[in-house]
């Protein structure tokens, strides 16, 4: 294979006959990533988990640290408490709030035909009050009576199926539980030996890629860590306090399916940008059916809730934000969204904020470069010309 022209000949004839494999059986390729991301799926999770549990990890290392000198012990515990904490949110949402969250739900179905006749009174009392009887508000009501019966169907069909999903997780419980152990496996290997793999990747990396792309991937590396840590932690936290905020307001205030509606808005602030305000209107929708005034005093409530919480509690609690500009906010979510779905909407604005960071910080590297070239240049055209005496001659006598 010393031969280049050959070498290449044969890259080209293998990436066509792949490309033609591909397309002629689609259906085989299309199978793939499937099985292969089911094998892998243990080992995903417990990437995710080390991920998420390795910010809180450090801070009860370092906190332990003051107290305890042996350094393996003191990572050991923090890895425990790490687990304890996480085993403990688990097990309380599903105690706590998942209960409350099914009794909310059947309460709104058990409304739901009370719901729709307040709603058609409404709309005549519109239409008297404004004379629009002329108008036939049949097909209107008709319409909407179909929208609200169709959720509250495939709601109804949602719950419904949940037995068999679980009946078929009982059966498969002996799977489910080995892919949990592999995952805590994996998840506790990676916190415990993180030190270890990150100098073996290193290692790898300059030995087999040469040294000036093995930096720009060191460095690569290290900043999409630091962005996708601050974007994990201060989606997490900006749901936990703005849904927990919100549960204890509508409580007070005795607004209707609290659980339920704060559980809608702490899930749908995980999304960037529009999260919140789709958790509102959905949330404001479904109080309206009970009143449209308390829909209306929530919606404000939730408001101040909003600003007070982006405004007061984030930055002191979460800390400077990703540096995202608030355009190429709205970029990553739709393009990501629209290329990826769910999926794409989630990661969109942590990867346009490496890749925005990255952009920025080469254009000011090269703006600093060509500002030093042009500054020399002033340099030496302002440099005074020396000019050699000139000898006087002297005449003889």
């Amino acid at each position: 294979m010393k031969d280049n022209s050959l070498k290449r000949q044969l890259i080209v004839v293998t990436y066509i006959a792949f490309l033609l494999f591909s397309i002629l059986r689609f259906d085989i390729m299309k199978s793939i990533p499937p099985q292969v991301l089911g094998v892998l799926m243990p080992f995903l999770m417990g990437i995710v988990i080390a991920f998420i549990l390795n910010k809180p990890m450090v801070l009860f290392k370092k906190l332990l640290g003051k107290i305890i000198k042996n350094e393996k012990i003191c990572k050991g515990l923090a890895i425990m408490i790490s687990y304890i904490i996480f085993f403990a949110i688990i097990i309380g949402v599903f105690m706590f709030i998942v209960p409350q969250l099914l009794e909310n739900i059947k309460t709104f179905i058990d409304s739901l035909g009370t719901y729709i006749r307040k709603l058609e009174t409404f709309i005549y009392t519109i239409a008297q009050e404004y004379d629009f009887e002329n108008i036939d508000l049949q097909p209107i009501i008709g319409e909407v009576n179909g929208v609200i019966r169709n959720l509250s169907t495939s709601l109804l069909n949602y719950i419904a199926n949940l037995v068999p999903r679980l009946v078929a997780m009982t059966s498969n419980m002996v799977s489910i539980l080995f892919n949990v152990v592999i995952t805590l496996i994996v998840s506790i290997n990676l916190l415990a030996g993180k030190e270890v793999l990150l100098h073996q990747t290193k290692k790898v990396l300059f030995t087999y890629v040469p040294k000036k792309a093995a930096l720009k991937i060191e460095e690569v590396a290290v900043l999409s860590n630091d962005i996708f840590g601050k974007y994990v932690v201060g989606q997490l936290t900006e749901a936990c306090i703005l849904g927990g905020m919100c549960l204890i307001g509508m409580r007070i205030f005795g607004f209707d399916y609290s659980v339920l509606i704060s559980t809608l808005i702490a899930i749908t602030a995980l999304i960037p940008f529009a999260g919140a305000w789709i958790g509102g209107g959905i949330s404001f929708l479904l109080l309206a059916l009970v009143s449209p005034m308390r829909a209306l005093l929530f919606l404000i409530y939730l408001l101040v809730l909003q600003q007070f919480e982006t405004n007061v509690i984030y930055p002191k609690v979460v800390g400077s934000s990703i540096g995202l500009p608030g355009v190429w906010v709205i970029f990553g979510v739709v393009v990501g969204g629209g290329l990826f779905g769910f999926v794409g909407v989630m990661l969109g604005v942590p990867v346009m904020s490496i890749i925005y960071a990255l952009v920025r910080a080469d254009v000011n590297k090269k703006a600093r470069k060509k500002e030093q070239i042009i500054v020399e240049k002033n340099l030496i055209e302002k440099k005074p010309i020396e000019k050699k005496p000139i000898k006087k001659k002297t005449v003889s006598q």
